[in-house]
């Protein structure tokens, strides 16, 4: 039985009940399905223009899909120097999506960093608030100076960098923004349980985009990121929708520390230069996007089912008035050695696909709350909305590979695995 099938029937649901609702169709789902692209059962891989850049993904469609039923849509960005191949290999979402019957899709940051002595690989990144325009109203995003300075921040700074630069300075917003058109227009999706999460800097941009683009999406899952010190904001619930969070952080994640303050690295990992940045307590976080729903008060112990209820501690903040069903919830997560017992990796709760499942669970509980009245186009400071798009370009796996940046993952080959591989992973992660 999915988890969609349970939680229809009642079974293994805590707290305010899933909200039924008919879905609200794409564009696509009214016209003949595409000649090119990927079937049921298919990856894909692609690019579109945003604000004249192309940029990359790639997309599992699940078994089932058919061009004429809305399904809905999760998209998962990576952390930063990573890909999007590297992400699906942690989320699995493509195997979760067979067994829920979701699309995914992995997009991919921009590599228009410094190579850090890896010629040829620079560092993808999402450019978030505080990842490129610090100081701001606390000051400084860092206690010391960091050396990377990406192409599209130096030409935004007038040659130069700040200090506690970080990211690229891409219009990152506007590009999911794009590519949601693109998406829209070629696959039949459910614009009521449009969903986004990601790790790391992809957990950090997660929350921009709650902040900026709530008017597109039902709900956000960040995972081991949170904004930086100054730059957490409001979600633009214009028009009565609404922002429910998720944030799933490792119990004693030092990279992007839960509790806050200063990010420090004293294991010998990948995540060497993650340190000396500052970060909001994620309880700030959560408690600002309850407060803008007028939902106030302490938190309370919030409830998941087993068996992620052994792996995890969530917090549930303020009570809402009545009517609004959105919640604003903090898990932190106990892991093993492998997984420094919690430390800055995609939740395990045991195994990864796990972790994407409690994802999933809490995106079913949440499909978006339609506004009463019309919702402009929001506005984000800092960012500005792409101002020109695309149809989705098609290639093929070799020729993504040769044109999407790879940032440290040159040899990934989970999209799709052998055939071999597939048989080996499936009854591991289930």
């Amino acid at each position: 039985m999915t988890l969609s099938q349970t939680l229809l029937l009642g079974v293994m649901v805590v707290g305010s009940a899933p909200r039924a609702h008919a879905a609200r169709k794409s564009d696509a789902c009214t016209q003949p399905p595409p000649a090119t692209g990927p079937k049921g059962g298919e990856w894909g891989y692609a690019s579109v223009q945003a604000d004249d850049l192309t940029r990359h993904f790639i997309i599992k469609v699940p078994t089932a899909y058919r061009p004429d039923t809305a399904l809905p849509l999760v998209i998962s960005i990576h952390g930063w120097r990573s890909c999007a191949e590297d992400q699906a290999d942690d989320d699995r979402f493509d195997v979760l999506g067979d067994e829920e019957n979701f699309i995914s899709v992995w997009p991919d940051g921009r590599g228009d960093g410094p190579d850090e002595g890896e010629p040829g690989l620079p560092w993808n990144s999402w450019a978030t608030q505080g990842s490129t325009t610090s100081p701001g109203p606390e000051g400084p995003t860092c206690i010391r100076e960091q050396p990377f300075c990406y192409e599209s921040c130096r030409e935004a700074r007038g040659g130069t960098c700040d200090p506690c630069d970080w990211s690229t300075c891409s219009n990152d917003v506007g590009y999911i923004e794009a590519l949601l058109d693109a998406l829209e227009k070629s696959f039949c999706i459910d614009l009521d349980m449009i969903y986004i999460t990601g790790f790391s800097n992809g957990g950090i941009f997660s929350w921009q985009i709650g902040m900026s683009l709530a008017s597109r999406f039902a709900a956000i899952s960040p995972g081991g990121g949170q904004p930086l010190i100054g730059f957490l904001k409001e979600p633009d619930l214009t028009g009565g929708h609404t922002m429910p969070v998720l944030d799933v952080h490792g119990e004693v994640d030092t990279i992007c520390p839960p509790w806050g303050g200063v990010s420090t690295n004293d294991t010998e990992n990948l995540f060497s230069d993650c340190d000396g940045f500052l970060y909001t307590p994620v309880s700030t976080s959560t408690r600002l996007f309850a407060n803008a729903h007028d939902c106030f008060g302490n938190d309370e112990p919030y409830s998941v089912p087993g068996p992620w209820d052994k792996h995890v501690t969530c917090y549930n903040h303020g009570k809402c008035p009545v009517g609004v069903t959105a919640e604003f919830v903090r898990c932190t997560w106990r892991g093993t050695a492998e997984t420094q017992f919690g430390g800055h990796f995609w939740p395990e709760l045991p195994t990864k696909l796990d972790g994407s499942r409690l994802v999933w669970w809490f995106f079913l509980r949440h499909p978006f709350v339609h506004p009463t009245t019309p919702v402009p186009l929001p506005e984000s400071p800092g960012h500005k909305f792409y101002g020109t798009r695309s149809d989705i370009t098609w290639m093929t796996q070799a020729e993504y590979r040769r044109a999407a940046t790879r940032g440290l993952c040159p040899n990934s080959t989970v999209t799709p695995p052998p055939e071999a591989a597939q048989a080996e992973i499936k009854p591991a992660m289930v």
